[in-house]
């Protein structure tokens, strides 16, 4: 697939000098972002698979999940300040 976009000239300097440092060219870099960007989105989608599983097959209702979420981070918030593991 070939894409074009336009970048500022700002952009543009910047992109060419992350290449160089990676030691590919442009075209290379950005394709590798897009590749990177894409695969990881499917990836968490891929992750979250059982959790949304789990959680639909549970019953609870969204206000229950939140409910049971915000007391696990708030549980993990006080054993944090208490230096408790």
């Amino acid at each position: 697939m070939t894409v074009t976009i336009s970048l500022t000239p700002e952009v543009e300097r910047a992109l060419a000098e992350k290449a160089r440092l990676s030691g590919v060219d442009v075209q290379t870099y950005i394709a590798a972002l897009v590749e990177r960007d894409v695969l990881a989105s499917r990836s968490l989608d891929a992750l979250l698979a059982p959790l949304r599983e789990q959680v639909a097959a549970s019953g609870l209702s969204e206000h229950d999940l939140d409910a049971l979420l915000s007391e696990a981070r708030e549980a993990a918030s006080r054993a944090r300040a208490s230096g408790s593991p």
